[in-house]
């Protein structure tokens, strides 16, 4: 359940209601804020369990649907990892599954975050990709077109960093 003034708070997309009129309230956000902690713990719980799908997809029987579930899975780790990025800049990057306590993950790059983004939604939107093209997807399926679409929305992130040393 995410709070829509985490995502626009301090633009022109939103302000709190109040009865004699808007007001565009001040907003500072850390860390010890609900709203910023909880979303930064469901992604990462998220990438976890991507992760654990993406981990045990080379272990499973084959079947016709585990190579297209492997790379669903890649998507939403991926997407994860794009809202991570748009919000707190460089995290850290976990492509394992964890089955044990891991107390200590460094930053990686904003370099690396992006390489690994552009990296994932190309592979994921190309033909060598398992997902299932739009038409034949169904609802609420990642789909070759979505992993298009976030990999422009990745450049596009990427290109407001105007060259500065990311």
């Amino acid at each position: 359940n995410m709070q829509p003034q985490l995502f626009v708070a301090g633009t022109d997309l939103y302000a709190d209601g109040k009865s004699q009129g808007v007001v565009m309230g001040q907003y500072t956000f850390t860390a010890d804020i609900g709203i910023v902690r909880n979303f930064y713990v469901a992604c990462y719980k998220g990438i976890q369990l991507a992760n654990s799908v993406i981990a045990y997809g080379d272990l499973t029987e084959n079947t016709n649907v585990r190579l297209q579930y492997v790379d669903e899975a890649r998507v939403i780790r991926a997407w994860y990892y794009f809202q991570l990025v748009q919000q707190f800049g460089a995290v850290a990057l976990n492509k394992e599954m964890f089955d044990y306590a891991e107390m200590n993950h460094e930053r990686a790059s904003l370099a690396d975050m992006y390489t690994f983004l552009i990296d994932e939604f190309t592979h994921l939107a190309s033909d060598d990709s398992n997902l299932l093209e739009r038409s034949s997807s169904g609802v609420g399926r990642a789909n070759k077109r979505a992993a298009a679409f976030y990999l422009s929305k990745v450049y596009l992130t990427r290109g407001w960093l105007d060259g500065t040393d990311y």
